[in-house]
């Protein structure tokens, strides 16, 4: 079966609604606890057995709150994830007059595959946008998000690992002898460029083309 294609960032624009839609049933159902705990405040008044249904209707208030303001957070990253492959679409898209076939959005077994590109000369490659800021470093031979003097792993697991995957499912759907993986940042800055990490090449949204573009005149000479 082929990847199925959707927009530039509708499938994670969808994902958002999502979540969106449950934290705002979250806040209602807390609003609807609370709201019941103040209707039986009269019945209930302060004896033990009221005390204790207060305090258990709190506490559910409570949870269903933090339930919705982490739904919200998931929310408002999948909007900016969308964000971002929009951006990174608007910047490739200057290839398609080039001769370049470009893809968006090919979902597959191991996720979402952002960005698919095929050069007039053959050469293909995957892009994987993500939206984290922050300055993208190495440590160990691992890579890395720095935030202010410290270092700390992707909340979403290693990147590389998920994008030479989806590197390798493209190449047996599509058939293709080799697809060259990138990770595009394009809030974060990048602390290196054009070496490769664990085979992928890691790279700012406003260096992206002008490394696919190199990357393909490589290949080219190598070939």
């Amino acid at each position: 079966m082929g990847a199925k294609r959707q927009p530039p960032g509708e499938l994670i624009r969808g994902i958002s609604f999502q979540y969106r839609r449950r934290g705002i049933w979250h806040y209602l159902r807390a609003g609807g606890v609370i709201v019941g705990l103040l209707l039986m405040v009269p019945a209930l008044r302060l004896s033990q057995v009221g005390l204790l249904i207060y305090s258990g209707c709190l506490l559910a208030a409570y949870s269903l709150l933090q339930e919705g303001q982490r739904s919200m957070q998931r929310a408002d990253h999948a909007l900016a994830s969308a964000r971002a492959e929009a951006e990174v679409a608007a910047f490739v898209h200057l290839l398609t007059i080039q001769g370049w076939r470009v893809e968006h959005n090919l979902t597959l077994k191991r996720g979402n595959a952002d960005v698919v590109l095929q050069s007039p000369q053959g050469n293909s490659f995957i892009v994987d946008v993500i939206s984290d800021g922050g300055m993208i470093v190495v440590e160990q031979g691992n890579l890395k998000r720095r935030l202010g003097d410290r270092n700390y792993d992707f909340q979403a697991g290693d990147p590389l690992q998920a994008v030479n995957g989806q590197a390798l499912e493209i190449q047996q759907i599509k058939q293709m002898e080799k697809a060259t993986a990138i990770l595009c940042f394009t809030q974060a800055r990048v602390a290196f460029q054009d070496q490769p990490l664990q085979g992928v090449y890691v790279v700012s949204k406003r260096n992206l083309v002008d490394l696919l573009r190199k990357l393909n005149d490589e290949f080219r000479v190598a070939s």
